[in-house]
């Protein structure tokens, strides 16, 4: 395998290069095995080989992790006329092994994927994606990841998450999708095996969910769906999958198989969120249990505080304290889901909700988390197994 520049070593800062494949090197930049806490800031890299090469590819099956690539351009730029050629991935990761891969305030330009990540995973952040071919982010990991804030120009027939091809990808690892601004008119094909979750997105086109079988001892989750803006189209199509279907907050959607009981129960407000009938339908649904039910949290005059899991494995925490709640959470660990929520109505008055983590972890980057608004939730959702994110 030919590539510019091969990286394997323990600790590396690069800042202010451009690497360039030329259209000659199989890979502009390989990120080999051993390699830890790499952090490149400010660097374009181009040029791998068409139709096949990456300019960043992670290969290989030993340890990579700590990776970080901050304000970077990845792109094809190809030296012949003609036909406008593309590079197979601007960025891929071929390693199961790759923990902790981190891409923020990016751009990823001409690779018939963005980013193909077929194992390990990786959190992308704050990034733009454009001029696809196949798909703007192929998803077959075994690890969990979260794309956050990413804005995609229209591409008809693009899906934003796909395996490519029109195949759906294998939803082996939970994967959050927040925040993003997605063009494209078709948009999300997923075999569910994991939770996928859907939160505060402006979507095109449709979501289309095939189960897959349930994972090993249990039965399978779809996850949390919260999407705004736009009139989506779900579908739930297959046989295989005994778990059940959590919506929340949906604005002008319409489902498909709809009124099948094993897809789950759909919540339509913020203030259905509160019904605490409803609360343990979902509850149910993301754990996989017809036997779960939500954690109410009471409490009298003075504000109460709650450690998360004391009584039990939780998947939803309820509030009815009427001076308040100090939540705190579990140690965090990889694929975790928990949902928060005022239960009284007056959050915004005198009942705020305080999270808080279990140790020195961050919430969104900071120490806690105030829920504040009447009839509010948050979801939590732990992706590297160190910290937290918030989505609301």
């Amino acid at each position: 395998m030919s590539a510019t520049v091969v990286v394997k070593t323990l600790g590396l800062h690069m800042s202010d290069l451009w690497i360039d494949g030329n259209d000659l090197a199989n890979n502009s930049l390989v990120v080999g095995y051993l390699t830890s806490d790499l952090d490149a800031e400010r660097i374009s890299v181009s040029g791998a080989v068409p139709d096949t090469g990456s300019e960043v590819f992670i290969p290989g099956t030993l340890e990579v992790d700590n990776v970080s690539f901050r304000r970077f351009k990845l792109y094809h730029d190809p030296r012949s006329l003609g036909a406008h050629e593309k590079s197979l991935a601007n960025f891929r990761i071929a390693n199961s092994n790759a923990f902790n891969v981190n891409l923020e305030h990016g751009e990823m330009w001409d690779g018939a994927y963005g980013a193909m990540l077929i194992a390990g995973g990786a959190n992308i952040k704050h990034c733009q994606i454009f001029g696809n071919s196949r798909a703007m982010i192929r998803y077959e990991s075994i690890q969990a990841s979260s794309f956050d804030d990413i804005y995609t120009e229209r591409q008809d027939g693009i899906p934003f998450l796909s395996e490519g091809n029109g195949t759906a990808t294998n939803v082996d690892a939970p994967v959050l999708v927040k925040d993003c601004i997605i063009n494209s008119r078709s948009d999300i094909d997923a075999n569910c095996k994991q939770p996928l979750i859907l939160d505060g997105n402006r979507l095109g086109g449709s979501v289309n969910i095939v189960p897959a079988e349930a994972p090993p001892g249990g039965s399978g989750r779809l996850g949390i769906f919260h999407v705004i803006d736009r009139a989506t189209s779900f579908a739930v199509a297959g046989g295989g999958f005994t778990g059940d279907l959590a919506m929340l907050e949906q604005v002008g959607t319409t489902v498909a198989g709809r009124t099948d009981p094993k897809y789950g129960y759909f919540i339509t407000s913020p203030e259905q969120s509160a019904n605490s009938s409803l609360l343990t339908r979902v509850a149910r649904s993301l754990q996989g249990s017809e036997t779960i039910s939500p954690r109410i949290v009471e409490g009298s005059s003075k504000p109460v505080t709650y450690e998360v899991d004391a009584g039990g494995p939780d998947a939803w925490v309820v509030s009815r304290a009427p001076a308040g709640a100090r939540i705190v959470l579990p140690l965090p660990s990889v694929g975790r889901v928990l949902r928060i929520t005022d239960g009284t109505g007056a959050a915004a008055a005198r009942a705020a909700i305080v999270v808080v983590p279990h140790g020195r972890e961050r919430i969104d980057g900071t120490s806690s988390y105030t829920l504040s608004t009447n009839w509010g939730s948050v979801t939590l959702f732990c992706a590297d197994g160190s910290d937290w994110v918030a989505s609301k």
